[in-house]
């Protein structure tokens, strides 16, 4: 970030919030009420897709709408050695909304958020008035179905660990509680995340798409993760973007070995997942053509293994 370091970043003028007092006023209204505020104050300062640029980009707060099971954990590491520690903050809705006066705890906004947060959580409504670029990913339903399950199933540490670990896929879907595996990420984008009624399919992807193309700077994918961080590279002036994958789930299923009648099921369970998923990457397919030079994929992948090769004589 250009002016990450100095201390006379724009963001640091900004008056802190009263994040107890704001963080009471949320839990009184509901889901709804708190989705259109945020949207709202996106709408007003989110950096426009159509109009970013790197100067733009590196004077705004930076906030990571992370979708579970999106390879999110690793983009967050890639973030995180780019913005100074003390100016970062990784912490998921939970946990704000339990402890609100994490942000701005250093006496400043944080320049990185990053974290799990629905469209109507806590953490929009401790922003400034003032530009944000704010950006997510996005998977195919079928992978991220899989993985979440392959997640659950394997993190003992997680709260839902228990109640899944002896299923089997079948009986995972049927849950109807699990909001994740039925057009997860939609309901996420639109504000529907927690709600027990949801639109129709049609009218859930619509909504979603205009959050997207309201609210957010950028969304990337994960079958093109190493694009998007390149991308990201470009407008926020990244300056070390080399990875290894974290919080890869242990594989028990692959999506190979999902039987016709699982894979049928899941979509149909996720077709507006399915088709947010096919909107995103053709715009993203326009941005890497525009963004990125040809070449660019090809020498970062090759730098990003010899990266490996050191740490490995390293470590």
């Amino acid at each position: 970030m250009a002016n990450a370091f100095a201390n006379d970043h724009p963001l640091f003028s900004q008056p802190l919030p009263e994040a107890a007092r704001a963080c009471q006023q949320w839990r009184q209204r509901p889901d709804t009420e708190n989705f259109q505020r945020n949207l709202d104050l996106l709408k007003r300062h989110a950096l426009p897709a159509t109009q970013l640029t790197k100067a733009a980009c590196s004077t705004a707060q930076w906030v990571f709408s992370h979708v579970p099971k999106t390879a999110g954990t690793t983009l967050e590491s890639i973030l995180a050695k780019n913005v100074p520690l003390k100016d970062t903050l990784r912490i998921n809705a939970p946990v704000l909304n339990g402890c609100p006066c994490s942000y701005g705890a250093n006496g400043r906004h944080p320049l990185l958020c990053m974290g799990h947060h629905p469209m109507h959580g806590l953490i929009y409504q401790l922003l400034p008035e003032a530009p944000v670029f704010h950006f997510s990913l996005v998977r195919h339903p079928l992978a991220r179905v899989v993985s979440w399950f392959n997640y659950l199933k394997s993190h003992a540490g997680h709260a839902l660990h228990a109640r899944v670990k002896d299923m089997d896929l079948d009986e995972f879907i049927d849950q109807p509680d699990l909001v994740e595996t039925r057009n997860g990420q939609c309901r996420r984008f639109a504000g529907w995340l927690h709600q027990p009624d949801t639109p129709a399919d049609a009218g859930l992807l619509q909504q979603a798409k205009e959050v997207i193309e309201s609210g957010f700077s950028f969304v990337g994918s994960t079958e093109r993760f190493d694009e998007s961080v390149l991308i990201l590279h470009k407008l926020l002036g990244l300056t070390d973007i080399y990875y290894r994958r974290l919080n890869q789930s242990e594989k028990t299923l692959s999506v190979d070995e999902l039987s016709p009648a699982q894979r049928d099921r899941i979509l149909s369970m996720n077709r507006a997942d399915a088709d947010l998923h096919d909107w995103v990457s053709q715009r993203l397919e326009t941005q890497i053509s525009t963004l990125l030079a040809k070449d660019a994929l090809e020498r970062f992948q090759q730098n990003n293994q010899r990266w490996h090769a050191l740490l490995n004589t390293i470590y």
